[in-house]
């Protein structure tokens, strides 16, 4: 517990440690301002019942800075400073509330954009994950957890602050209390210890439902056309409907175990008062120390939500101790994953030229290549299915980067260690759309009225025959996708995919079967517009069917023996 704590603070001081200071030094002020709220009840109260008790106190007469010309008048001097320091109390308790969900807020997205930018900027890091589908599941699901943990633990730091300052007063003040406190906390404490695997059971009974929940909700949204077919709408809505309800029941369970702890000792509390004023009702111990009492009482009436908050928080970090560990485990890759020093090549002027090229897929795969790529060729690479050619463009845009050989650039060397480009533009065979117009999925740039006038989109909308939607011009800058949307066709969405990568402008761009969609005619034509107003933009087109266009250079990979891949 301890590990995750150090663990959660230093991401805390890292991202905002101005304000994370402040919050410190807040908690402490905080916790002497409602300490300071509750003792001023008994003054008040001990002046209605026996105001000699404060009149003729020693201390009361040394320290007290106002003149005062009779009890009722120091009564309401009093209620009015009572009323000041809880309200400000209140102030800064908000104040503080706000703070806790900034920081833990920022902090949670400070990781998740840490550990995102690895993954888009340095393709070693996702080379030391194995598990690739963990980590997705750690970046979407886990890291949502952050921010209810840092929470957790700023509302643990600011309970304990709290609890001390009241330990202080009650020490000073009626050590009796103190012991109707210690035996709370002592009550708490076993509390925990009882729940905790029940809590932790249910946590991670969550994540197995949860998971098998989400997958059923993605079928539903992605796969319409199986469900219609295989007519499975019934059963996968009902089988979703069972997993949302073990999951209300196990939240419901959950909630139950962390909250009994309050409303329990809360009904004590009640119990005891109750019994306290009945037995000692005809008593003069009620007048004489009404105002011990009545700050007996207060102080365990603030004292249960705060070991309540205590105990949910501890019980919600001991929950969240598997996201931890998936966590830690990622922020550690990241940590030992050093980002390349090579400087990127973003430019090439007249060849690259790739020699003894060899890449190991197992015991059965081996492959080696030998190449040139001359600025503004077109090149067809062919080969049956397997034979390497997705490995080979692997290498060329540094994807696989654990390769044997040399890459010549015009007049510079690199290897493995040290290739680092951004020369490619690649057109895989499924794109990926988001929810946005087509403009936007294309340029990456929001639609105004000022998009219009964008004379590169205009002409890569004629050369990708974006008009093939069947809307006009204009229309493209309002009219909205979504995410995979169904109803635009496989080969509308390599056309958009297409029109993203000319709009970027790479200096090479590889189609890796990116028009398999289209018809034959769609797809020579798309070609033969893009040969045509790019004739010396150097492409490489990976297709299985044949087209009609002229190619500067043909490569076909070939199976030379028993598990040697060839480039022929």
């Amino acid at each position: 517990m301890l590990q995750i704590i150090f663990t959660y603070l230093k991401i805390i001081k890292e991202t905002c440690p101005k304000i994370f200071l402040f919050f410190i030094i807040l908690s402490p002020i905080i916790a002497v301002t409602q300490t300071l709220g509750i003792i001023s009840i008994y003054p008040i109260i001990t002046l209605i019942t026996s105001p000699d008790v404060i009149i003729e106190n020693k201390y009361f007469l040394k320290f007290y800075p106002f003149e005062f010309k009779n009890t009722k008048e120091l009564i309401i001097v009093l209620a009015k400073i009572f009323l000041i320091i809880n309200f400000l109390s209140l102030i800064l308790l908000y104040l503080s509330v706000i703070l806790t969900h900034y920081i833990a807020g920022k902090s949670s997205l400070n990781l998740k954009n840490k550990l995102y930018s690895k993954i888009v900027y340095n393709k070693n890091y996702l080379n030391t994950v194995s598990n690739k589908s963990n980590l997705i599941s750690v970046l979407e699901n886990e890291l949502n957890k952050v921010t209810a943990v840092i929470e957790s633990l700023l509302t643990i730091f600011q309970s304990i602050t709290l609890f001390l300052m009241f330990l202080i007063s009650i020490i000073l003040i009626e050590p009796l209390i103190l012991f109707a406190i210690t035996l709370i906390v002592f009550s708490y404490f076993l509390l925990f210890k009882i729940i905790r695997k029940k809590l932790a059971k249910i946590s991670i009974d969550e994540v197995t439902i949860g998971k098998k929940s989400i997958q059923h909700t993605i079928y539903i949204n992605l796969g319409l056309k199986d469900l219609l077919a295989l007519k499975l709408g019934k059963k996968i809505s009902y089988r979703l409907k069972l997993f949302r309800q073990q999951l209300l029941k196990l939240n419901i369970h959950k909630i139950s175990l962390i909250t009994f702890p309050r409303y329990f000792f809360e009904i004590i509390l009640y119990i005891a008062v109750t019994i306290f004023v009945i037995y000692f009702l005809d008593s003069k111990m009620i007048n004489n120390h009404l105002g011990e009492i009545a700050l007996l009482f207060v102080f365990l009436w603030k004292s249960i939500p705060l070991f309540f908050h205590f105990f949910k928080q501890a019980s919600l970090l001991s929950i969240n101790k598997e996201s931890y560990n998936k966590i830690i485990k990622n922020i550690n890759i990241l940590a030992k994953t050093k980002v390349s020093k090579s400087r990127i090549i973003k430019t090439f002027n007249r060849k690259i030229s790739y020699k003894n090229i060899a890449f190991k897929y197992n015991e059965n795969k081996n492959f080696q290549f030998n190449f040139t790529i001359n600025k503004g060729q077109k090149i067809l690479l062919s080969g049956p299915s397997g034979s390497g050619k997705s490995t080979l463009l692997n290498i060329l845009t540094g994807l696989i980067t654990d390769f044997n050989g040399t890459i010549k650039i015009d007049e510079n060397i690199f290897t493995n260690k040290n290739y680092n480009t951004n020369l490619f533009g690649y057109i895989i065979q499924q794109p990926f759309l988001f929810s946005g117009t087509i403009y936007e999925n294309i340029t990456f740039k929001k639609s105004n009225q000022n998009s219009k006038l964008d004379k590169k989109f205009k002409k890569i909308f004629a050369i990708c025959g974006l008009n093939n939607f069947g809307v006009s011009y204009d229309d493209i800058f309002s009219k909205k996708i979504e995410l995979d949307s169904p109803d635009i066709s496989g080969g509308q969405k390599q056309r958009i995919s297409i029109a993203r990568v000319l709009y970027s402008e790479p200096k090479i761009i590889i189609f890796d079967e990116a028009t398999n969609s289209l018809d034959l005619k769609s797809e020579t034509e798309l070609f033969k517009n893009i040969f045509k107003y790019y004739p010396k933009q150097t492409i490489i087109v990976v297709t299985h069917r044949k087209i009609n266009l002229k190619f500067d250079k043909k490569l076909n990979i070939i199976k030379r023996s028993q598990n040697l891949h060839i480039l022929y």
